[in-house]
């Protein structure tokens, strides 16, 4: 919901779906569907990168169109990605798997459904361990798939007041960063190359090895 508020301000209370790849826990683009009467497509998306918009298009690979009742609003997120991807490892841990990154998914089916996160979760070579979905608005897993071991309550709050308080740190790194960048007169949106091939797990940095030990051993592949 950081790169939400990055929008313009008449777009987060149209907001519709949001989407990341590879994201350990953070992927290097969010995609970011709204709502909009302008377009022919009732359909826009905005790209964020790095902590800044990368692009604004009428088409998206997430979506043909998009109407009035896919809108979800950004008021009405309560869970955001950092406490979806962190009940996605709990259960990846409690089925003894090592879950090395994840897919995010934030959309709901129609007026009045409740708005859903869905992750899917991938080992070290990007394969599927399985999925889980839980609601936006209070974090109940309402579905897990390829994960018959449900972990405990305790571990649960354990981990997530970890990987909340790495997450954190983590922002406070990439806007660090950012304002290197601009004191640097780095390149504004739309005039930087294309950004690197995504590393691999195994170069990834070690994010999740700072939340803790038991989040290492599934999210980083380290013991």
């Amino acid at each position: 919901m950081q790169a939400v508020k990055l929008l313009p301000k008449d777009v987060p209370p149209r907001l519709a779906r949001i989407a990341g790849f590879e994201g350990g826990p953070v992927p290097e683009r969010w995609h970011i569907l709204v709502h909009d009467t302008r377009e022919e497509n009732g359909l826009h998306e905005y790209v964020v990168a790095n902590g800044e918009i990368v692009a604004s298009r009428a088409v998206s690979q997430f979506a043909e169109e998009l109407k009035s009742d896919d809108i979800i609003g950004a008021d009405a997120v309560k869970i955001d990605s950092d406490r979806a991807a962190s009940i996605a490892l709990q259960y990846a841990e409690a089925n003894k798997l090592r879950m090395v990154s994840c897919n995010y998914e934030l959309k709901k089916d129609g007026e009045g459904a409740v708005p859903l996160w869905r992750i899917t979760c991938l080992d070290a070579k990007g394969e599927e361990l399985g999925q889980i979905q839980l609601t936006a608005t209070r974090g109940n897993v309402v579905r897990h798939e390829g994960f018959p071991v449900e972990p405990s309550s305790a571990e649960m709050q354990k981990q997530t007041a970890a990987t909340s308080a790495a997450a954190q740190k983590q922002a406070r790194e990439m806007q660090k960063l950012q304002q290197q960048q601009v004191r640097r007169g780095a390149p504004l949106a739309g005039e930087k190359p294309p950004p690197p091939p995504p590393a691999t797990p195994e170069e990834r940095p070690g994010f999740f090895q700072r939340a803790g030990s038991s989040v290492g051993r599934i999210f980083g592949g380290r013991n």
